[in-house]
């Protein structure tokens, strides 16, 4: 009975090493279809990049906003994108319904500024016309349009220490 046990021990043995054993075509197969698997995965990578770049350079930005149902530009024309000596771009931040909708780039505006909260200060006209380079449209978090102008900087302690401003369009822009 040992040597039967020993032959059927042995035997198991002997086909354990023979399964442990590799076959060298079994082998080059799994390395073919392992290179093949990498070579798809860098392919889709790849190509998963140029989409992605391809979208990003043809997207087109939207340069507009709708204010009281109005369609605004809202990128700043090359040509007023520069400023001169003692100028600054001043952003507005006007209350719905104290500009006019259809107030736009390019577009000169007059700015009334009021008394600030704690009362100081007086209702007056700022006397420069003041040329509107950006609008942000008011959306579900602010209520405020924001309207960017060039402006004199000495302009602006008496529009950082006024109240609510109000809008007026002078003159209608090139566009």
């Amino acid at each position: 009975m040992d040597s039967v046990t020993r032959s059927s021990a042995s035997a198991g043995f002997d086909r354990l090493a023979a399964l442990r054993e590799p076959v060298g075509g079994h082998r080059e197969r799994e390395s073919k279809k392992f290179r093949f698997e990498v070579l798809i995965g860098i392919i889709c990578i790849v190509a998963g990049m140029a989409l992605v770049l391809g979208f990003v350079i043809l997207q087109s930005p939207d340069d507009s906003a709708q204010v009281n149902g109005v369609t605004l530009e809202t990128t700043i024309p090359p040509n007023e994108s520069t400023l001169l000596a003692g100028e600054a771009f001043v952003a507005l931040a006007v209350d719905q319904g104290k500009f006019p909708p259809d107030v736009s780039i390019g577009d000169f505006i007059k700015v009334v500024v009021t008394p600030g909260v704690d009362g100081s200060g007086e209702t007056k006209m700022i006397p420069q016309d003041l040329l509107v380079t950006h609008v942000a449209a008011s959306n579900e978090m602010t209520a405020q349009t924001i309207f960017t102008v060039r402006a004199p900087q000495s302009l602006l302690p008496t529009i950082a220490e006024s109240g609510p401003l109000h809008i007026a369009r002078v003159q209608v822009g090139a566009s």
